[in-house]
């Protein structure tokens, strides 16, 4: 009819509003993952006697270590240590080949790599050392379970990590699927289990990828609130432990340079030759047990430190496992450590080393351990 009144229509930017208010919720950007609550690395010589050439479980200390783990995932499932505040979720395990894995590696030199199709010694040997470090990650992931943790194991071989590029040299498109594999756990409600292993490699036929390498690559992605090295001794020593007047180290810090390789490590709380709070040395001499194909001491220490920026500058720790200073570390982290956190003095002096780079230092604790 001409004449009759058209019905009015809302205005252009009100309609447009109105679409954006009812558009559904899956055209929303994800919200990020949420952090993992702690990342822990099991040493050779604390679950294995790497002094001995022969496949030596230490049952004791690994039963000790996995009851401790149980407790430190109870906590992560049920949202954090009291008062944190932390939204952090999940407990992720690496641990060392010892005395399963080494002996078998060395004899055959599976790190040296070379040409498998044409080199039957080499390939008994990665095969040979499969099989061992195999056998005890089995004992691990069952010593595990018999404390209640939900272990899954994710052997590095067939986990995605390799061909590597070279000993330690995991292309980001694989890291990347690897610790993918490992977050789908984590949201599974699980607890992913990895350790070092012989991997396949482009360059060199294959390579062992250390524990300590795939520690780095889940900081990068996962960026742990705090990550545990647990080892057979307190900590780093400024020498061999086993040495008279070796003496603990409580804090090593990156510095007096840039931040670059050349940087030196400054020893804090030794109380060696350098005071309480010494100068700039050199760390040298400290190691972890026998003989080790993926580094020893000093480089595990380097390696915490490589952590300890992959994850943001999260402090790293490195205790005995088994013992009060490892429960705390795997609950508290370096705040167990540091009289701010309450840690330190006490009834119960605590025993271990805090490594720290120059990404951490941005608020000075200290530490008394």
């Amino acid at each position: 009819m001409r004449g009759a009144a058209r019905p009015s229509s809302p205005p252009r930017r009100a309609t447009a509003v109105a679409a954006l208010a009812s558009a559904p919720a899956d055209n929303r950007p994800p919200a990020p993952p949420p952090r993992l609550a702690c990342l822990v690395k099991l040493g050779g010589a604390l679950i294995t006697d790497k002094s001995r050439d022969v496949e030596a479980l230490r049952p004791e200390a690994l039963r000790e270590t996995a009851r401790h783990l149980a407790l430190a995932y109870k906590q992560s499932s049920n949202g954090g240590s009291e008062g944190s505040g932390s939204s952090s979720r999940g407990v992720v395990v690496v641990h060392g080949a010892g005395s399963f894995g080494h002996p078998p590696a060395r004899r055959y030199g599976v790190a040296r790599g070379g040409d498998l199709r044409s080199d039957p010694f080499l390939r008994e040997g990665v095969c040979e050392t499969r099989l061992r470090v195999s056998r005890l990650h089995g004992l691990v992931l069952e010593a595990l379970l018999e404390a209640g943790v939900p272990a899954a194991g994710l052997p590095p071989f067939a986990g995605g990590w390799g061909p590597t590029h070279g000993p330690g040299r995991v292309s980001p498109s694989r890291a990347a699927d690897a610790c993918g594999r490992v977050r789908a756990c984590l949201d599974a409600g699980l607890v992913p289990v990895l350790y070092g292993d012989v991997v396949l490699d482009a360059t060199q036929g294959c390579a062992v990828l250390s524990g300590d390498a795939i520690m780095r690559e889940l900081a990068k992605a996962l960026r742990p609130e705090r990550a545990v090295f647990l080892t057979d001794v307190d900590g780093v020593f400024d020498r061999p432990p086993e040495e008279a007047g070796a003496r603990l180290v409580r804090v090593a810090r990156l510095g007096g340079g840039g931040g670059g390789e050349d940087d030196e490590w400054v020893l804090e709380g030794s109380g060696g030759s350098n005071g309480g709070n010494g100068g700039g040395v050199r760390l040298g001499g400290a190691r972890e047990g026998a003989a080790d194909v993926s580094g020893g001491m000093e480089a595990k220490v380097e390696e915490a430190a490589a952590i300890s920026r992959e994850a943001g500058g999260a402090p790293v720790i490195v205790a005995k496992g088994g013992t009060e200073s490892a429960l705390q570390a795997l609950l508290r982290g370096a705040d167990a450590f540091s009289l701010e956190g309450g840690g330190g003095g006490g009834g119960r002096a605590l025993r271990g080393t805090v490594v720290m780079t120059r990404a951490e230092r941005t608020r000075p604790r200290r530490f008394d351990c």
